[in-house]
């Protein structure tokens, strides 16, 4: 009974960082026609990081980081933090964000590269068949989004996207075994939000100047898709591979679909739809038999 219990508020968190993670995709897509890319990452940023800070002031114990952990923590910070979201938005900005969200998602199929060669962890077969049919379920979906394959730099925007999450995803799971989550968001976040430092006044000048449902947009993707969720990332990742949690990317394409029904008012297709009973298959097989770390 306890066993089911715990898994129950394991999932419930998965839904949760998703649904955060999408809403936050719907609300960038909104914001970029009022705000820069650049503008847009750093105000987030910088909401994410007085929260994070604020709870990291009534942490009673911290552990003191060595200057290796401050190295991994600028890279995480900087890559998952910074390149990830400006990638994003600028890519939500010249292309279909849709695209952009899929592209993203396909941040699992890198993770598992770099985590085999760095972290160790093995991949079994059902989890490397989960994968493969995530991906396809990603494919399917893509493919019917109103995209005319023409070339975009947005794609490569979003690629770097990809890119940072990836790098930033492995190297968080390495501090997590010895830091507190709440520790790893802080430091990962601030630092990430000190790598966009230059473009704050200009952002902020920016800022006090929208309508106040743009603000509020902003604001609540710093909190929630930024800093709440990357709390529960970390606690999440401390029970999973890297490649597991990872997955939960899969998910997210699915969640700003159903999103965009309900705000944007744009129905799936039939084969969208069974795009997204295919990944989402593909995502229980990767969380249900990923394989152990190596320690």
């Amino acid at each position: 009974m306890e066993e089911l219990r715990l898994k129950s508020i394991h999932y419930f968190l998965i839904f949760l960082i998703v649904f955060f993670w999408a809403t936050g995709a719907i609300g960038v897509r909104y914001c970029v026609r009022v705000m820069s890319p650049s503008d847009i990452t750093v105000i987030h940023l910088f909401s994410a990081s007085i929260i994070l800070l604020a709870l990291f002031f009534f942490q009673k114990s911290k552990r003191k980081p060595c200057w290796r952990d401050i190295i991994r923590f600028i890279t995480a910070g900087v890559c998952g933090c910074a390149i990830y979201n400006w990638g994003f938005n600028i890519g939500a900005m010249t292309a279909p964000a849709s695209i952009v969200s899929f592209i993203v998602a396909l941040s699992p199929v890198v993770v598992a590269v770099i985590s085999r060669v760095f972290l160790g962890e093995k991949i079994t077969r059902l989890s490397f068949l989960g994968l493969c049919v995530g991906v396809l379920g990603l494919v399917i979906i893509l493919f019917n989004q109103q995209f005319k394959g023409a070339f975009n730099t947005g794609l490569l925007y979003a690629a770097g996207a990809l890119l940072g999450f990836s790098i930033a995803t492995v190297i968080q799971k390495s501090l997590i075994k010895r830091f507190h989550p709440l520790e790893v968001s802080t430091y990962c976040v601030c630092l990430g939000t000190l790598a966009m430092i230059f473009s704050l006044p200009h952002a902020l000048k920016q800022f006090v100047h929208l309508p106040l449902h743009y603000e509020v947009i902003l604001v609540y993707i710093g909190i929630f898709p930024i800093a709440v969720a990357t709390i529960i990332w970390m606690s999440v990742m401390r029970r999973m591979t890297a490649t597991q949690a990872s997955t939960l990317c899969l998910l997210s394409p699915f969640i700003i679909l159903i999103l965009a029904w309900f705000l944007l008012h744009e129905l799936p297709t039939t084969w969208a739809m069974i795009g997204v009973l295919i990944t989402v298959l593909g995502t229980y097989l990767v969380i249900r038999f990923g394989g152990k770390q190596r320690l």
